[in-house]
């Protein structure tokens, strides 16, 4: 075999079965080889950006590496945006570029350049292969080290090599490098012992809490403590529980920031977002998390506990003996009530144009609990983060990064990796428009999307912020396409709303299409009550 069968049959031991790229020359080998691997589907999309947002989307969903190929020059560099998205938000991803020839590498040659250098700050680990035999070995040394630590690697490998016959190891997959840190039941029972002590918890659950729900609502109701969220968790828990208090951040419930700055000691699960502005100044933190990295993130962190999230819970859940104080249980139901009158008074916000709540408003009733909710950044998203009813939803977004762009590729590589469930993208217009070509990937590749666009004309997130700080928001309005034409050149399905009495019916025609579709909505710039 050559070294790109090599490198693809090395892949698939490890499980890999879906990557995700754009054709080159550097790379013809390799997708020679893609086009008859029986255990690995190459999904062919219109920008590299595309495919590393794709892979950092796939890793985030499935909790396993992510893979995308580009060729070498340009092509490697139009990935570096999704890499860098995985990087800051701690998935395992792997870049495979190509590049010119050994005989080319550090001169002037067209489209070289050290590519090593180029992924050395959104990667732990960036190999170039100029030794065949060394294939197999540098590309398990990325995939190791992508999976162990957690975060984006990258080899480059010169087309000359790709096509050279490979007479080296082919490597078995390594379960056992995955296995995290343990907190034993010692270090455990301390823990216990030191939330027994407190009379006003509360708990921020964060991306570690996703598929953990019930075991944080058992804590929380051994504690009588009410839970805040994160973002990333925002669909996980049923909005109408009674401990819930709601999303925190820009735009989030005044409940929870109000509960936080008043409680005595936050028990952070999962969470890596250190929402600083957000808590009492000298709170006592307690973290639960799987990744010991986490715990040295420049939190004032009072006590530690790494490993598996379940795990802990499960042993922590019959050492709790205390439970909240009968004054702070009275506090937080108060503010819980007041936040929800609240939230339903916005979302009975109706409008021409649509008013953002309105849209939420329709997503609440529409969207499947099943569903996966994909998020691109800017205000729409501050409108979701606040006033969004989860009801077991998965949710994926660009956490730490926070680029436009992102809701589309996820997207895409949610319905591929989950295709019996609905996949929702909620974008705004300018996120939509940075990546729109690859719409053309849900239509060619059969991906039943549904895209809903807020569609109102301008970055608003930058406009409604500049305009906050006394500024001209110069350069924040849009020129948009009629999206609807757009979707039905494409080979899609284009719905225009633009009053909120059609956002509901709309939506159901959309996800009842089993076609990629985007739903241009109209609507207004205004931010949430709580920002800018």
């Amino acid at each position: 075999m050559n070294v790109a069968e090599a490198i693809l049959t090395q892949l698939a031991n490890w499980g890999v079965r879906n990557i995700y790229g754009v054709a080159g020359d550097h790379i013809f080998q390799l997708l020679h080889q893609l086009s008859t691997c029986p255990k690995i589907k190459f999904y062919s999309v219109c920008h590299e950006e595309t495919a590393a947002l794709m892979a950092s989307a796939h890793a985030k969903l499935t909790g396993q590496i992510g893979v995308c190929l580009a060729t070498g020059g340009p092509g490697a560099t139009h990935l570096l945006n999704g890499i860098a998205d995985a990087y800051k938000d701690q998935v395992p991803v792997l870049a495979i570029t190509g590049d010119e020839a050994t005989k080319d590498l550090g001169t002037d040659q067209k489209q070289v350049i050290n590519q090593s250098m180029l992924f050395a700050g959104v990667t732990c680990f960036s190999g170039q292969v100029v030794n065949q035999e060394a294939a197999g070995e540098v590309l398990v040394k990325a995939l190791s080290q992508a999976i162990q630590k957690s975060t984006p690697t990258h080899i480059s490998i010169p087309k000359d090599i790709l096509q050279k016959t490979y007479s080296g190891k082919l490597f078995p997959e390594a379960p056992f490098i995955n296995t995290r840190a343990q907190s034993t039941d010692q270090v455990i029972g301390e823990a216990a012992a030191k939330i027994n002590q407190f009379k006003k918890p509360a708990i921020l659950a964060g991306k570690g809490a996703v598929g953990q729900s019930e075991k944080v609502l058992a804590f929380a109701e051994k504690l009588s403590a009410p839970i805040i969220l994160t973002s990333v968790v925002k669909g996980e828990f049923q909005y109408d529980h009674s401990l819930v208090l709601g999303g925190l951040g820009d735009g989030g419930s005044e409940a929870a920031t109000n509960i936080l700055n008043k409680a005595d000691v936050v028990l952070e699960i999962g969470a890596n977002w250190w929402p600083e502005s957000y808590l009492a100044e000298g709170i006592t933190i307690i973290k639960i998390d799987s990744n010991p990295a986490t715990l040295a993130g420049g939190q004032p962190i009072a006590f530690g506990l790494v490993g598996d999230i379940a795990t802990i819970l499960d042993k922590l859940i019959p050492q709790i003996t205390a439970s909240s104080d009968a004054n702070w249980i009275k506090e937080y139901e108060k503010e819980r009530d007041s936040w929800n009158k609240r939230v339903e008074k916005e979302l009975s916000q109706a409008g021409n144009p649509c008013s953002p709540a309105s849209i939420i408003e329709a997503m609440n009733k529409t969207i499947a609990d099943n569903a996966i909710v994909t998020l691109d950044v800017g205000d729409h998203f501050l409108w979701f983060n606040r006033l969004f009813k989860g009801k077991g939803q998965s949710i994926l977004l660009s956490g730490k990064w926070r680029t436009l762009g992102f809701g589309l590729p996820a997207a895409l590589a949610a319905k591929i990796n989950s295709p019996d469930r609905p996949v929702v993208a909620f974008v705004g217009d300018g996120g939509l428009t940075m990546l729109m070509a690859d719409f053309l990937s849900a239509v060619k590749h059969e991906l039943p999307i549904t895209i809903i666009v807020a569609n109102n004309k301008y970055y608003a997130m930058e406009k409604n912020k500049m305009t906050a700080e006394g500024l001209t928001p110069f350069g924040t309005k849009l020129h948009n396409p009629d999206f609807k034409m757009y979707a039905e050149s494409c080979g899609g399905i284009g719905f225009i709303v633009e009053e909120s009495k059609d956002l509901e019916a709309t939506l159901q025609k959309a996800f009842e299409s089993n076609k990629p579709c985007i739903v241009d909505v109209y609507t207004e710039t205004t931010p949430p009550a709580t920002v800018h």
